[in-house]
């Protein structure tokens, strides 16, 4: 849920008009729709409308199945994973995911995402 903390993958859109939630509020524990405030709990049940009129029958958000391993969030595309994620042979925390801050680099990032795990050009060219 999200009041205890665990990731949760939902839905991107609200069911009542599309809205992209990304662009919502948490509100007391709940993802709050941008658009008409339609608030939604950990699980993708709709809980409150913005007008306040009751809540209509169905109105959920699909919840993928989630899992945080190795210091991130894994989310399965359907309704159960069809495999476990791999165990390592290594302690979780010494697999977790570091971010690292670089200064300024006056070019589009994506020219050097694409070409850094490019090992063939770095063992010819360089």
């Amino acid at each position: 849920m999200i009041r205890t903390g665990a990731a949760q993958v939902l839905s991107a859109y609200c069911p009542h008009m599309g809205a992209d939630l990304s662009v919502g509020d948490m509100v007391d524990g709940t993802l709050r729709c941008a658009y008409h405030y339609w608030r939604f709990d950990g699980g993708g049940a709709c809980v409150a409308t913005g007008s306040g009129d009751p809540v209509p029958r169905g109105a959920q958000l699909y919840r993928f199945p989630t899992v945080e391993r190795y210091g991130l969030i894994w989310a399965f595309n359907g309704n159960e994973p069809l495999f476990d994620l791999p165990d390592m042979p290594f302690p979780d925390e010494d697999l977790v995911l570091g971010i690292e801050v670089y200064p300024l680099i006056d070019m589009d990032p994506w020219i050097l995402l694409c070409q850094a795990p490019d090992v063939q050009h770095h063992r010819v060219v360089h």
